[in-house]
């Protein structure tokens, strides 16, 4: 094995491991995105559900309008 084709196996060997890492990290970062997103949306569901039932806010209004 002459040190061309050596030097042209490492070539693809690395280029294959760093399209790999490279894959693997837009899957994290699409999972964490993901993750964060549905997040938001949860705690965005709860608050907007849990404000109208908040008894100072049903307080204030019942004494707005009597």
């Amino acid at each position: 094995m002459n040190i061309k084709s050596f030097f042209t196996i490492y070539n693809y060997f690395t280029a294959s491991l760093n399209s790999f890492l490279a894959f693997n990290a837009g899957a994290l970062e699409s999972v964490i995105h993901t993750s964060v997103t549905l997040l938001y949306k949860v705690l965005t569901n709860y608050v907007l559900n849990f404000i109208p039932r908040s008894p100072l806010l049903l307080e204030s209004t019942i004494l707005q309008y009597p």
